[in-house]
Parts: C-alpha cells; sequence; structure tokens
C-alpha cells in the first residue's frame, strides 16, 4: 500500500511513520514524503530507517505529483494556513485552498484513493472536496472523543477497552448518546455517580498502570473534564471534547487554565530522536507525545485501512445517510468502521432531542461552509457566519474575508 505524506516531515506525521512501520509488518508499505522542510524531511528519513522492516520502504519525492500518482492513502497534516493555493481561495478556513488542491490533483493522479485528513478543522475542507470533485473515500482525523474515554475509565477503575462510547457530532464539538461496558448501559451509572463523585485529584492520585502515566504526562484532561461533568449534570448527557466547547461559558474550568498545564514535544525534542542510543520504543515514545497521543490513534486508523479489517475508530466521515435528515455530503464526527472495502457508519435515529437540537445549527453551519470553499462563494460564508449573529457584528458580516484572515473566533472551528 502506497500512502503519499504531505507535510512529510512534521512532527505528528513522522510519529505516525515511526508508528505504522513498527506495528504493521505483515503488509506491504511504502510512504512518500513531500513536504518544505529538507532538514526534517531528511530526519524523518533517517528514523525511518530504523524502523523500516523488509516489507517497507520510505522516500521523499520532491514533486507533489510524483508523492500523489498511483497513492492508495494521501495522508494530509500540513500546516499551510489560510493562503489561497492555485486556483482556490481559503475562504477563512485553514488549510482550505490547499486541500482543495490536493482533491483536484487526485482526481487524475490517484482517483481510487483514501484521503486522511489531520489538520483543524478537518471536516469542512473534505466536506468540500466531495462536493466539488465527488471523492468519497474520505476521513477526518481527531482523537478527541479518546480522552472522554480514557478519564471515564480511569473514573470507574477499568481498562480503556472495557468501555464504548458512541459520540455524534463535528470537528470538537461532539456528545456521546450511547456509554457502556462489558456490552451493559452504563450511561444512568455515570450521571448518578460521576456528577457526585468525580475528583482531578483522586483521578491522578489513584489511576494506575497505563492510564496512571497518560494522567502524569497529560495533567490537563482531567483538570478539563469537569467541565464535561458540570454539563452533563446540566443536561443528562457527555459533551467532548475534553473542557467542553467554547460554545458553553461559565464552566467551573477556564479552558487557558487548563491548557497552562499542558506540554508537548518541541523541536529539540524531535532532535534528540536521532540520538542512537535511543531504543525505537524511546523514540516512538517520545514522538507519541504530539497532541497527546495522536499519531498512535491515527496510525491505527490508517493500519485499518492496509489490513482492511473494519475496525472502529472515532473518525469524522460523511454523512450518507447516518444522520437522518442531514446532508449526505456533511461530515460527523463518529465512531465508525474503517476498511478499504468501505465505512461502515453507526445507526444514529434514535439521537436524543437534546442532542440534535444543541448540533443542528452547527452541522449546518459547517455545510455552509464547505459549499463555500467548494465553489469560492462568499455570500454562503456570510450566511455561514449568521448562523452565530451573537458572534460576530452584523456591519463586518460585509466584506468580511477582505479584512480577516481567518474564520474563527467567528466561527468555532477548533
Amino acid at each position: 500500500m502506497k500512502i503519499a505524506v504531505i507535510g512529510g516531515g512534521g512532527k505528528i506525521s513522522s510519529a505516525v511513520i515511526y508508528e505504522m512501520l513498527d506495528t504493521v509488518k505483515d503488509i506491504p508499505l511504502s510512504f512518500a514524503l513531500y513536504g518544505r522542510n529538507d532538514k526534517k524531511i531528511s530526519d524523518t528519513l533517517t528514523i525511518s530507517k530504523r524502523f523500516a522492516g523488509e516489507n517497507a520502504a520510505v522516500y521523499r519525492e520532491k514533486e507533489l505529483d510524483d508523492a500523489l500518482r498511483g497513492a492508495d492513502v494521501v495522508f494530509y497534516c500540513a500546516t499551510y494556513g489560510c493562503e489561497d493555493c492555485g486556483n482556490y481561495r481559503s475562504m477563512g478556513i485553514a488549510n482550505g485552498a490547499y486541500i482543495m488542491s490536493i482533491g483536484e490533483k487526485m482526481t487524475s493522479l490517484c482517483p481510487d484513493a483514501h484521503l486522511a485528513v489531520l489538520t483543524n478543522p478537518p471536516d469542512i475542507p473534505l466536506a468540500a472536496v466531495k462536493m466539488r470533485f465527488g471523492i468519497d473515500k474520505l476521513i477526518g482525523l481527531c482523537n478527541a472523543p479518546i480522552f472522554n474515554r480514557r478519564v471515564t475509565a480511569s473514573f470507574l477503575g477499568c481498562g480503556e477497552d472495557d468501555i464504548v462510547m458512541h459520540e455524534i457530532g463535528v470537528n470538537h464539538e461532539y456528545w456521546f448518546y450511547e456509554i457502556t461496558k462489558d456490552g451493559e448501559d452504563i450511561y444512568d451509572l455515570l450521571r448518578e455517580k460521576m456528577v457526585k463523585e468525580y475528583s482531578t485529584d483522586k483521578i491522578r492520585s489513584e489511576t494506575k498502570g497505563y492510564l496512571g502515566e497518560f494522567h502524569k504526562d497529560f495533567p490537563e484532561w482531567s483538570l478539563g473534564f469537569n467541565n464535561n461533568v458540570k454539563l452533563m449534570e446540566l443536561c443528562g448527557f457527555m459533551p467532548g471534547p475534553v473542557g467542553g466547547s467554547n460554545r458553553y461559558k461559565g464552566l467551573p474550568v477556564v479552558l487557558k487554565d487548563m491548557w497552562a498545564i499542558a506540554t508537548r514535544p518541541t523541536a529539540a525534542d524531535f532532535e534528540e530522536l536521532l540520538d542512537p542510543d535511543l531504543t525505537n520504543e524511546q523514540i516512538k515514545k517520545k514522538a507519541a507525545r504530539c497532541a497527546a497521543g495522536i499519531p498512535t490513534y491515527a496510525a491505527r486508523v490508517l493500519a485499518s485501512l492496509a489490513r482492511n479489517d473494519g475496525k472502529e475508530h472515532h473518525v469524522l466521515a460523511l454523512n450518507n445517510g447516518a444522520l437522518p435528515g442531514y446532508p449526505d455530503d456533511v461530515l460527523l464526527q463518529m465512531s465508525c468502521g474503517i476498511s478499504r472495502d468501505g465505512i461502515r457508519r453507526p445507526d444514529l435515529s434514535k439521537i436524543d432531542e437534546y442532542i440534535m437540537g444543541v448540533l443542528s445549527s452547527r452541522i449546518t453551519q459547517n455545510h455552509l461552509m464547505a459549499r463555500a470553499l467548494a465553489d469560492g462563494n462568499e455570500m454562503l460564508m456570510r450566511r455561514a457566519l449568521l448562523c452565530y449573529p451573537e458572534r460576530v457584528e452584523c456591519h463586518e458580516v460585509e466584506d468580511f474575508l477582505a479584512h480577516h484572515k481567518s474564520v474563527e473566533p467567528f466561527i468555532q472551528l477548533d
């Protein structure tokens, strides 16, 4: 399987490559790296040699077309900002124009490939690619629901894999409609027990094993989860992401305090990965700290494509009728079975009225933004802005994109 990696020298994309090379040894893999930073790509190639077995190849392509040609998967993990690209405008959406240009090239260079995007936001540009080019093998990568599951498992004193949590929403704003443990519904238990007993200190001091290490390395999640507990107390459902959406005001934890205690790998940390005395496990552990473990998550999703195994993952995928009453070409955050043969979507026909109500305008707003990006249509972007008129002054909406590089913070994307 050929994977074209756009942003091939980045911290996250490099960590994904190391993880896949180490864990997917039963299937021939080739990674074609494309990126702007010669030094970073060179470092990635050097470290990859330590992991690559007989079935794997990692190499650089200096031309984007060569990286894309014949790819089975296009993994986009680059940071090109809100600049225009070719014939496309970003319309104030980070990476929007560049992902559109990738989509156009894919129609001729790798028309059967899957496009997996790990940016913020992934769902809007991917929906625009579907609208403009008809590409429907699309996966938005976001590991945010995993943090809900890890904190919940820590609270219950069980393993992460002992509980199953199914969500519906958009990028970084979703709600869990089903939570089970060993096949039994535990939502009512959590509504009663978690609201009364949740404690950040208790999570940090009493959680053992790898989850205990997780909370030691990433203390922000157990702190931010107080907001999720509060919202569950108020409305009866657990939201995501951990810390809550920016739409909600007056919650116990201020988000800036949550992120003030978060640490992530630096460029200097990645330079240390070249140390020949490091073991492969040490390299993976250091690299996987990006975005609190997102490389491991992304590698597992891509591994499901490689193995065609249909395993369930938290992803953003085209609705395609899963959520009745909403467009097929809007991407939704949900738990799906992933394989090359297709995406297995959950049954979303009985989602609670509250969840549907609170998400409705966000889903509509995302759909409008995607259409605006696909068509370069400023009127549609104005309509998207005015889905939440309290966020933007009406006099600013006219010629908005001429005065603002990004639609954030007027529209919540991250």
